[in-house]
Order: structure tokens, then C-alpha cells, then sequence
């Protein structure tokens, strides 16, 4: 049985009502979430906040979902919202965000560059929209399809969109240096 399989026949038995099916999506897709919400947050206890949220937000919903999609881009929508809401309530209540959190480093940069300290900057420098498509393409290694099924938009508007954030994060790099 496939890995796609699986997670269908998973979430069947979690619409079905058997809520100890939801943990086979959990355990899949959790570090996964904690990543993209902590790019996003850029916050380690926010980011845990969100995903965990998004979680039983998801549970919650999972009679919503068409098992025909992919869990995935449905579960990041869902993760996204929460995220931002808790960035909100953290605008709101005048709490400051850590700005070098050391696991925000991409891998692919840092194989090119010494400087993690640079690149952290750089990336927490960028709009949460570019930090979170640069994310999707190179930490989720979602594909251009995938990452405009998860953020709702065409494939088009994911290319410019990457090509606009790599460019603004070399911009950020070379100023830097």
C-alpha cells in the first residue's frame, strides 16, 4: 500500500469517527508543520503554538475534507491561518519576535555561504510571504503544482513569487557582505 494510500485510508477512518487514525497524520506531517510555522512565526514556542492549533483544527474538520486532495495543502491552509492569528495576537499584545533564531537557516545556503549569521538576518529580513514560499520550495520541497495548490494561487504567480524572494534574499546577502 502507498504512502498516499495510507493517509486516505487514515483519514476514511478518522471521518468514520475512529479518532486514533488522526495519529498516523500527525506523526507524518508534525515536524513538518512546526517547520513552516516557524518560518513563518519566526518563533520557536509561537511556532509550536500554531502548529499544535492547526492540529486540532484539523481534527476537528476532517469530516470537511475531501479524501480525494491531498492532506497536505489542505492541513498548510489551515496551519498558515493559525500562524498568522498567532502573530496577530502577538502584534496586539506589543510582545517583540526573536529575530536570530539559529533553525531558521536554509540548508541550500548555507553550503554557499560561512556566514549563517547572514543568512539568518537576510531571511528574517523578508515579508512572511517571501520567507514562506522560499520555505515550501526548499525546506517542504514541495513542487511549483503543490506549493500553488497550498497557497491557493496559480503556478505562474509561485514562479514570479520565488523568483522575486531569492532575488530580495540575495539582494539582503550581498548588501552583507
Amino acid at each position: 500500500m502507498s504512502d498516499r494510500q495510507d493517509e486516505q485510508r487514515c483519514i476514511l477512518s478518522c471521518q468514520n469517527g475512529d479518532c486514533k487514525s488522526f495519529e498516523f497524520l500527525f506523526n507524518k506531517y508534525r515536524q513538518k508543520a512546526y517547520r513552516a510555522a516557524l518560518f513563518i512565526t519566526k518563533n520557536p514556542q509561537d511556532a509550536l503554538d500554531a502548529s499544535q492549533n492547526a492540529f486540532i483544527r484539523a481534527y476537528r474538520n476532517i469530516k470537511n475534507f475531501d479524501n480525494q486532495q491531498n492532506f497536505y495543502p489542505w492541513f498548510y491552509k489551515i496551519l498558515q491561518n493559525c500562524c498568522y492569528t498567532q502573530l496577530r495576537r502577538k502584534s496586539n499584545s506589543g510582545e517583540m519576535q526573536e529575530v536570530s533564531d539559529m533553525r531558521l537557516n536554509p540548508a541550500w545556503l548555507v553550503q554557499r555561504n560561512e556566514n549563517q549569521q547572514n543568512i539568518v538576518a537576510a531571511m528574517n529580513d523578508l515579508a512572511i510571504s517571501e520567507r514562506e514560499i522560499l520555505q515550501l520550495k526548499y525546506f517542504q520541497e514541495l513542487s511549483y503544482k503543490e506549493i500553488a495548490a497550498t497557497l491557493d494561487i496559480p503556478m505562474g504567480t509561485v514562479m514570479s513569487r520565488l523568483y522575486s524572494a531569492r532575488t530580495r534574499l540575495r539582494q539582503l546577502l550581498d548588501k552583507e557582505e
